[in-house]
């Protein structure tokens, strides 16, 4: 009877012991499948946020480089094309070429695999659009200051040009009076001198510019009624001389009939 029941213990122990054994091993292979999934589930997520990173820096970048190649292409194109000469500074022109043939960063993109490769990648895109804002702001400055440049240069050589002209103007009203033939012309003249004047010292380089046409073309109908004037008076002359020439002749006719 001990017997029979000493067997029983031990075969009851042994089963105990397997059950735990096995409870044990499923216990650490679900830990293990648990830990596995965790990690699959990290690394998925991390893909993701820097694909999702990538993508944003790309937008910036896009957004970056469109506004540089529209400025580049648009206004710094034109201004490009404005030379030395044409500047009240020429050195504006200078810093402005050398701006406009800056070479751009070679592409980068988010086309990679792994979560590495991905954060290089936005770190060159990142890099990228940085230099393309400064280089925008830096293209746009050089192209403001040609402008400008062009612009004082341009309002300089308009106020010259309508200066000589208003000189120029002011001489011949003074040199013709009693000398034309119409006097409208110097009165049309004496008036576009004094709405020059005023131009002159105001910034509208357009205004002077026709202005200064305007006078010049005055002066030409001045002119030619000082000539209309000569021609009328040199006419009369001959006219004049001619009649006496004609009574002289007349009264010596007669003169010598008498005779």
């Amino acid at each position: 009877m001990n017997e029979s029941t000493s067997t029983q213990e031990r075969t009851s122990h042994g089963k105990r012991r397997i059950i735990i054994g096995v409870s044990a091993l499923l216990v650490a292979v679900l830990a293990a499948g648990g830990a596995v999934a965790v990690y699959r589930h990290s690394a998925s997520a991390q893909l993701a946020e820097a694909r999702e990173a990538c993508a944003r820096s790309s937008e910036t970048l896009r957004v970056a480089r469109n506004t540089y190649d529209t400025l580049h292409d648009q206004d710094a194109a034109e201004a490009v094309k404005i030379t030395d000469k044409q500047v009240a500074d020429g050195d504006t022109v200078t810093v402005l070429a050398a701006a406009y043939k800056e070479k751009t960063p070679d592409l980068a993109a988010c086309n990679v695999s792994g979560v590495d490769q991905l954060r290089e990648a936005k770190d060159r895109i990142e890099q990228n659009a940085a230099w393309y804002d400064t280089h925008t702001a830096d293209l746009s400055k050089a192209v403001d200051a040609v402008n400008e440049s062009h612009d004082a240069k341009t309002l300089k050589d308009a106020k010259d040009a309508l200066s000589k002209q208003l000189t120029a103007a002011q001489e011949k009203v003074k040199g013709t009076a009693g000398k034309v033939k119409d006097d409208r012309t110097r009165k049309d003249l004496k008036a576009l001198i004094g709405k020059a004047a005023t131009t002159k010292s105001g910034k509208d380089a357009k205004a002077m510019d026709a202005q200064a046409k305007q006078l010049k073309e005055l002066m030409g109908k001045v002119d030619a009624s000082v000539k209309a004037k000569q021609d009328a008076d040199r006419k009369s002359v001959e006219e004049k001389a001619r009649k006496e020439a004609g009574a002289q002749a007349a009264t010596q006719a007669q003169a010598n009939a008498q005779a």
